[in-house]
């Protein structure tokens, strides 16, 4: 009942390493089962998400929404997901993702 994005013809929903999950959900009706599910998942082992460090961006068609559905941050700023910046502003994304790790890189040889 949750519905991921599609890359390269390939359902994503979700990535994790170590202690960090990214989830990708493709609208807000999946949105809203994911958190159910986590709500069920948090009363079943007493474990939940931390709501101080979980972010929510649109993406795609959706990135014009202006909505901030549910207790979710919903910041201007580019949020990060294993070190790849997303934002609404596609210069900042080069930035973060491309200049500033160049930059950073170079200066380490």
């Amino acid at each position: 009942m949750i519905r991921g994005i599609q890359v390269k013809g390939k359902e994503l929903k979700l990535t994790q390493y170590a202690d960090d999950t990214t989830t990708f959900v493709k609208d807000s009706a999946s949105l809203g089962k994911l958190l159910e599910l986590l709500d069920h998942f948090q009363q079943c082992s007493g474990l939940k998400i931390n709501s101080t460090k979980s972010e929510a961006i649109w993406l795609g068609k959706y990135r014009n929404n202006c909505s901030k559905r549910l207790d979710l941050k919903w910041p201007q700023d580019p949020i990060f997901a294993l070190g790849t910046a997303f934002s609404y502003d596609a210069y900042k994304c080069e930035v973060k993702n491309f200049h500033e790790k160049a930059t950073k890189n170079a200066k380490d040889v």
